[in-house]
């Protein structure tokens, strides 16, 4: 399957362990992933080469996965931000079931 053809993934997580399984699962299902260690690093790889879909952790260095989604609308991008922290500290931004 040529390039062009496959989904752009750009995957934003600061620790390198967290990105292995959903890397390693979405290559399988020819997917290019696009990883990135932190928030502006994500908004300017956005700018330059859109993906298909964003996955942000919440909890990333220079800016939360909670500020990607208005550059979303921008570039018409589909974002499920996610997190390995099971309760709502993970940001004080989230209501109850982590909703805005």
């Amino acid at each position: 399957m040529g390039e062009m053809a496959r989904t752009r993934i750009r995957i934003v997580e600061n620790d390198c362990e967290f990105t292995l399984l959903p890397t390693e699962f979405l290559k399988a299902k020819s997917c290019h992933m696009l990883p990135v260690r932190d928030g502006v690093t994500a908004i300017q790889a956005v700018r330059e080469h859109p993906p298909q879909l964003v996955l942000p952790d919440i909890l990333i260095p220079r800016t939360d996965g909670l500020n990607l989604p208005p550059h979303s609308r921008v570039f018409r991008l589909t974002i499920m931000i996610v997190s390995g922290k099971a309760d709502e500290s993970a940001s004080p931004r989230l209501g109850p079931g982590g909703r805005r």
